[in-house]
């Protein structure tokens, strides 16, 4: 008989699944809301938040990809770990 490995925090699936989940209900949120101000967004503030959600994303995507080269190329062996 061979013993179940002992499962040490989550794994990436769980993880993402979370995060979904999460997206999923703040979306509801912000659509729950929207329809409950009777306000409306003008076609130029449709256009300054796509533009503003999109150049999150890509400073996000951009800092990612940084921050992962840095770590393969050995940047960070020298910074000292305290």
């Amino acid at each position: 008989m061979t013993a179940e490995p002992v499962r040490k925090g989550l794994h990436a699936r769980e993880v993402i699944a979370g995060l979904l989940l999460l997206l999923v209900l703040a979306a509801a949120g912000v659509a729950y809301v929207y329809w409950q101000l009777d306000g409306e967004i003008s076609l130029h503030g449709w256009i300054a938040l796509g533009l503003g959600c999109g150049a999150t994303l890509l400073l996000t995507a951009g800092l990612l990809v940084l921050m992962f080269h840095s770590h393969h190329k050995g940047y960070d062996d020298d910074a000292g770990h305290l």
